[in-house]
């Protein structure tokens, strides 16, 4: 057929998309000149509405469209509730894009209201991704003095999608983290702050190279008080996550700590932490005598033992 024209309606009741209960679906578009054209696009899921428009050229292979979600409610999100997440607030996005289909230029903004982790309040998310970078701000509730995370970055949407992102954070509590894990048996609480920063390929996460700094570690898990002056850094790069020495004190706590995580091994190795000096280790009020060892069977030679090494423990 040469240069189809037509135009049609499609409507969808009481369905799904991707798992999400669908409330209704309706389609309008048109086809002329090789221009596949979406008039109206409406999708009504339990937490709210999105709609869209937009074209498609056969041809070239163009597009052209744009979308708007407005107080999406992410608590009706069966997708979320089907992992157990505890998150409220209400989504407002708008995307619009353009260009060939294999390298799209988009506009984009995303505003996060109300949103809560676990039943704490954390502030507003406001997002404006662009075609050359990024950038998020989470603005804190009103009692709080500064964000509780800024993120910028960029993404190049072609080859191996270089990529460059960073993410600062301050006043971070790991009590919403425990109770968004449901770990209802362990209470903690903390004000961290730092930074992370994320450089190479999306395509090839061999390449890509990171680091994480917490400026001050210190938490109260389950009452006890834990703290390491110096902070921590943790650094990633030939697939493979390392842990500066790390030296935690707090209540009957002396510990210190220093490994790596091969990504790509099966096997991970723990490299040995610091031995801390003699002055620093718990004393022992009785001494511990090694087992004595069995004496020998006199009837048959008694064959050598094998001793096999313990299996490193994961990081």
């Amino acid at each position: 057929m040469h240069e189809p024209n037509g135009s049609g309606t499609i409507e969808l009741s009481n369905g799904a998309v991707y798992g999400e209960p669908l409330k209704h679906l309706t389609l309008i578009g048109t086809l002329a000149s090789n221009v596949v054209n979406i008039s109206s696009a409406n999708l009504a899921i339990g937490a709210g509405t999105v709609t869209a428009t937009g074209n498609y050229n056969l041809d070239d292979k163009t597009i052209k469209g744009e979308a708007r979600g407005a107080a999406i409610d992410l608590g009706r999100i069966a997708w979320l509730h089907q992992r157990n997440f505890d998150v409220a607030g209400q989504l407002t996005a708008s995307v619009s894009g353009s260009g060939n289909i294999d390298k799209p230029l988009f506009d984009a903004q995303a505003t996060l209201s109300d949103l809560a982790l676990g039943g704490q309040k954390v502030g507003n998310l406001s997002s404006w991704p662009t075609p050359s970078k990024a950038r998020s701000t989470i603005k804190s509730p009103r009692d709080c003095k500064a964000p509780i995370l800024a993120v910028q970055g960029h993404t190049t949407l072609s080859g191996d999608y270089p990529t460059h992102a960073q993410a600062s954070f301050s006043q971070f509590n790991i009590g919403a983290i425990l109770e968004l894990a449901h770990l209802e048996s362990i209470k903690g609480e903390s004000s961290l702050a730092g930074t992370i920063t994320v450089d190479g390929p999306l395509s090839d996460t061999s390449k890509l190279r990171g680091e994480a700094i917490l400026q001050q570690l210190a938490v109260t898990v389950a009452g006890v008080h834990l703290e390491s002056p110096g902070g921590a850094h943790v650094t990633l790069a030939n697939s493979r996550i390392h842990l500066d020495p790390l030296h935690v004190t707090g209540e009957s706590t002396d510990l210190r700590a220093q490994g790596q995580l091969n990504l790509r091994a099966r096997a991970n190795s723990i490299l040995p932490p610091t031995a801390p000096s003699t002055s620093s280790l718990p004393r022992r009020s009785t001494p511990i005598s090694p087992p004595a060892a069995p004496p020998p069977s006199k009837s048959r030679p008694t064959a050598p033992s094998i001793i096999q090494p313990c299996r490193p423990h994961r990081f």
